[in-house]
Formats: structure tokens, C-alpha cells, sequence
């Protein structure tokens, strides 16, 4: 056993930096990311002591994750951006096991099964990209990288031409094994899912025909597709993550403060020393508007009961941004200004 992972150890227990974390929880700003890294911490700690000593040392190695972790959220709590950028990603299902958990229902397409490419070998049969995932995958809102093609999905990019068997490789080098094409295809499917930021919850917005304004069902059941329900799904936690991004305080002046004081002078000593708040509202608002612009909104919309929808990717209201919104070439100036034109010829 190393030296340091030895020293570290004996020096800090598992109780007591089990302690260390959950101070470092009661800091945070709000109830849900203290809910969420109290049973996060829970569960590290309880796998930690459930993995036995191994000629591997799993269990030191572990602990060095978990003080890392501690780091970053004390780093967090401090004022730190990035850190605490970092700890909302998680949080909120950008990255590490919540991810994961977020993405699943949209990787599990309710289409039908294709047919196997090798006959009568069931684990043969390719991935399916259903409209949800789909939806995703086309969007530059829900994707670290740049979009895929439609066509990318039913043919990778990093798929052989040989297995095309009308192909001109195909007919010099011969036809491509199919266990290879069905590796190649899984391993696009999930590499490229990998670059996905997974909705929170889905929207489904039917129409009634019957009604002359279009009113909006409020329920999808009638609908002969079901949509995959996010991981979030009716929690209001998307809301949640809008109003802390527009919420933010006018700074009180020196006499309300005085008076403030005079009303409640007890009340307000005691609420400071219980919460101690290193978070102004404008670092709690601009580290939301980071968050909300990785948080795509999938919405499913149909104009009818009886009639197939569609999903559209959006991003929510308050992540649209200057910086989000791309610069206007000549192009479309020349559309703006001859636009413009014909507005002031019809008046």
C-alpha cells in the first residue's frame, strides 16, 4: 500500500470525513441540491464500506474519489464558478450516473424491433433510433458536438462502404462481415449517445380539432403513441431552474436595512446565523443560466388525437442569450432590408 494512500487513511477516517461531507452539504444553496448530495454521499459511503480489502486496494481508491469530491464541492461552496458549475452538471443529470439514468428512457425505443443481420442470431439485430431519440440526436440544443445528419443514423459515417454490397469496395474486397456491421453500428449508437444532454422531463402538446381555438388536451392517453416520460417528469424542477436564472434582488439601501433591523432585529440575527448565504443572487443566476443552456426541452406535438405528432427540441426561455443567438450574415440582411421595403410600400 502506498505511503500517501496510507497516511490518508489513518489520518481521516471514513466517519469522519463522511462528517466533512455532509458540512459541506448543509452549505449549499437550496433544498434539492442538498437533498441530492446527502443520498449521493449516502450511497459512495455505503458502497465504500461494502467493498472488502483486495490485493487491488478498490476500497483505497474509492476513498481518494470521494475526498476529491469533497474538494470540488468545498471549492463550490466557497464561490468557486467553475466548481460550482460543476456541481450543478450534476446535480441536474449533466454528466456521471444521473446522466446515464435520464438518457435510458429515450435509448429504450417503444419501435419495433428491426430484423436480425445475421438469420437466427438474436443479438444481431441493430440499434434503433426512435423519434425521440431522434429528435436529439438532430438538434445542436442536446448535443455537446455538432448535430448528426439523418442520414448518419441509418448509414454511421464510420460504417465501411463495403456493406453496401452494390458497392465498389464491396465488389473489389468483398462484402463486410455482418458481426462487424453490427459492432459498428452499436458502437456509433453509443458514442454518439455519449454527446447527448438528456431532457428533464418531455411536454406533450394535442390538439383537439373539435375546438375552434385549439385547445391543448391536457392529457396524452388519447393519443395512440405514448411518448418516453423524462426522468423529472412533473416535478416542476425545470420551472424550479427558470426562476432562480430570472430571479434577482434589488441590493436593499443602508435605511432599509435600519429599518429592517429595528422590526425584527432577533429574527433576522437568527436566520444568518442558520443560513449562512456566500451565494449572491447574481452568481446564483448566472451559474443557472450556464446550466439552463445544456438542458434541452423536448416537446411532443400532435394536432390531433387520431393524427401522428412530432418532437421538436427547444431551449428553455431563460437559456436563450446573446450568445446563443448566432450573428446574421448578408444573406439573410438582404431579406431583412428588401422585407423592410415591401412593409413601407403596402403602407
Amino acid at each position: 500500500m502506498p505511503f500517501t494512500v496510507q497516511f490518508i487513511m489513518n489520518a481521516i477516517t471514513t466517519r469522519s470525513l463522511y462528517r466533512s461531507c455532509l458540512r459541506e452539504v448543509t452549505r449549499l444553496p437550496y433544498a434539492y441540491l442538498r437533498t441530492f448530495f446527502r443520498l449521493k454521499f449516502r450511497d459512495d459511503f455505503t458502497s465504500l464500506l461494502a467493498t472488502q480489502p483486495t490485493v487491488n486496494d478498490t476500497r483505497s481508491v474509492k476513498l481518494r474519489r470521494i475526498g476529491r469530491e469533497l474538494k470540488k464541492l468545498r471549492e463550490a461552496n466557497d464561490g468557486n464558478k467553475k466548481a460550482f458549475i460543476r456541481v450543478l452538471d450534476t446535480a441536474y443529470g449533466r454528466r456521471g450516473k444521473l446522466k446515464n439514468e435520464l438518457l435510458e428512457p429515450f435509448l429504450c425505443s417503444s419501435v419495433g424491433k428491426p430484423p436480425p443481420l445475421i438469420p437466427g442470431v438474436e443479438k444481431s439485430r441493430p440499434p434503433v433510433y426512435g423519434p425521440e431519440l431522434t429528435a436529439l440526436h438532430i438538434s445542436p440544443v442536446s448535443r455537446r458536438t455538432k448535430p448528426l445528419d439523418i442520414k448518419s443514423l441509418a448509414h454511421p459515417p464510420t460504417l465501411s462502404p463495403r456493406a453496401d454490397p452494390s458497392s465498389e469496395e464491396a465488389r473489389l474486397l468483398g462484402p463486410l462481415s455482418k458481426r462487424l456491421e453490427v459492432n459498428t453500428r452499436w458502437r456509433f449508437f453509443a458514442n454518439e449517445a455519449k454527446k447527448l444532454y438528456p431532457p428533464l422531463h418531455v411536454e406533450t402538446e394535442i390538439h383537439s380539432p373539435k375546438s375552434e381555438k385549439d385547445d391543448v388536451l391536457s392529457s396524452p392517453a388519447v393519443n395512440e403513441f405514448m411518448p418516453a416520460k423524462g426522468g423529472f417528469q412533473d416535478l416542476g424542477i425545470l420551472e424550479h431552474l427558470e426562476s432562480l436564472a430570472r430571479r434577482i434582488e434589488r441590493p436593499k439601501t443602508r435605511r432599509e436595512k435600519r429599518e429592517l433591523m429595528k422590526k425584527s432585529p432577533d429574527t433576522s440575527e437568527e436566520n444568518s446565523a442558520k443560513n449562512p448565504q456566500v451565494f449572491p443572487n447574481r452568481f446564483l443566476k448566472r451559474t443557472h443560466l450556464a446550466l439552463l443552456k445544456r438542458i434541452p426541452k423536448l416537446t411532443y406535438r400532435s394536432k390531433g388525437p387520431d393524427k401522428p405528432g412530432k418532437f421538436d427540441v427547444s431551449m428553455p426561455s431563460q437559456g436563450v442569450t446573446a450568445s446563443r443567438i448566432p450573428l446574421i450574415d448578408d444573406h439573410n440582411m438582404i431579406w431583412l432590408q428588401r422585407a423592410k421595403e415591401l412593409k413601407d410600400l403596402s403602407k
